[in-house]
C-alpha cells in the first residue's frame, strides 16, 4: 500500500482550473484539442495496458491530462515531448509533484531522436494524443525506426488519430479505406483500433472524431526489402490507386526499362489488372523482393523517379 500510495500525485488543480488559471486556448496553427475529459483520459491510458515499471514517452502533452494519469498508473519514468512553451510551467508543476519521475523536453517531435529517450532494457511504450498536422509524418517515421531495429522495433505505442486515419491503417485488401498508410503500417506493426473518442470530449471541439490506436511492432517485416524501395514501390502503385497495378509499376522506371514492370508481375506471380486496394501484404512483399532483385542487376534505377509530363 505505501508503494501504490507513492505513485499518486498530490491534490492539484484540474486541467480545466490550470487552463484558466494560465489564460490558456488551442492554437489552431498547431492544430491543438485539449483533451479534457478524465473518464476518456483514464481509459486512452488503460488500453496502454500494464504499465507499471515501464518506461514511457508521451508526445504533445499540452496540459497534462494524459500526463498526470500516466503517473498515477505508476509508470516508472515518463518523458513528455511538448512544442508549445505555453504549457511548459503546468508541466513544470507535475513535475515536481512526481518525485523525480517526470522529464520535459521542449521542441517538435518531429526534430527529437526518439530512440535516444529510451533505455537499451526494460518495458518501453510510446503514447501521445497527437495533433493532426504531425500524425502522419510522425507515424512514417515510428515505421522507418521499427524497421531498422531495437530500440523502436521493441516499442508498443497506443496513439490518437482522427478516425478515417486510423480506419486507412488497418483497411483490409480491398476495402474503400485501403491506401499507402494501410501497407505502410501493417508492414510493421499489428494494429488495433481501440475505441473511439467523440469530438465533444475536446476543447475546442473538432468536427471530426479520434480513435486510440494500439501498434506493436511485428517481430518480422512483412514486406523483406529496404524501407525506401518499400516507400517508393508503394507510393508509386497507389498513385494510380483506381488503375490497373502495372500502370503504377510502370512509373518506377524510365521509359526504355518500362518492360522491367510485367517481369515484377510475373517474378511475383501478381496480376497486373489488378489495382493497389485489392493487394494483400504478402503480394505487395512479392513485388518488393521482385524490384530488389531488378535492382541488383540495374542499380542506377534505384535513383529514378517519375515526373507526371508537364502539359503545354
Amino acid at each position: 500500500m505505501a508503494a501504490a500510495a507513492s505513485l499518486r500525485l498530490p491534490p492539484m488543480p484540474s486541467i480545466s482550473e490550470i487552463l484558466r488559471i494560465f489564460k490558456l486556448r488551442a492554437l489552431r496553427q498547431l492544430s491543438q484539442n485539449f483533451f479534457l475529459d478524465t473518464n476518456m483520459i483514464n481509459k486512452f491510458v488503460r488500453e496502454a495496458g500494464n504499465l507499471k515499471d515501464v518506461f514511457v514517452v508521451e508526445v504533445g502533452p499540452g496540459p497534462g491530462g494524459i500526463t498526470r494519469s500516466l503517473l498515477q498508473h505508476g509508470v516508472k519514468s515518463l518523458t513528455v515531448i511538448e512544442k508549445d512553451r505555453r504549457f511548459l510551467p503546468m508541466l513544470q508543476l507535475v513535475s515536481d509533484a512526481s518525485k523525480g519521475r517526470l522529464k520535459i523536453i521542449r521542441g517538435d517531435v518531429l526534430d527529437v531522436d526518439l530512440a535516444s529517450l529510451f533505455p537499451s532494457e526494460g518495458k518501453r511504450h510510446l503514447v501521445g494524443n497527437l495533433p493532426f498536422n504531425i500524425s502522419l509524418p510522425l507515424l512514417i517515421r515510428l515505421m522507418r525506426g521499427v524497421s531498422q531495429g531495437p530500440p523502436i522495433s521493441q516499442l508498443r505505442m497506443t496513439l490518437t488519430f482522427q478516425r478515417e486515419v486510423a480506419e486507412r491503417m488497418g483497411a483490409p485488401p480491398g476495402d474503400r479505406q485501403r491506401s499507402r498508410l494501410s501497407i505502410m503500417v501493417q508492414a510493421y506493426c499489428h494494429v488495433n483500433i481501440k475505441f473511439l473518442i467523440p469530438g465533444s470530449c475536446f476543447v475546442p471541439p473538432p468536427k471530426v472524431d479520434a480513435a486510440v490506436v494500439s501498434l506493436k511492432p511485428r517481430s518480422q517485416p512483412q514486406i523483406q526489402a529496404p524501407f525506401d524501395a518499400v516507400e517508393k514501390l508503394v507510393r508509386c502503385l497507389f498513385q494510380h490507386r483506381k488503375k490497373y497495378c502495372i500502370y503504377g509499376l510502370k512509373t518506377l522506371f524510365p521509359p526504355e526499362a518500362v518492360s522491367l514492370a510485367e517481369e515484377l508481375l510475373k517474378t511475383a506471380s501478381v496480376d497486373g489488372t489488378r489495382t493497389a486496394p485489392s493487394l494483400t501484404i504478402e503480394e505487395f512483399n512479392a513485388l518488393a523482393c521482385a524490384y530488389m532483385e531488378v535492382l541488383t542487376r540495374f542499380p542506377e534505377l534505384e535513383s529514378f523517379m517519375f515526373r507526371e509530363p508537364m502539359i503545354s
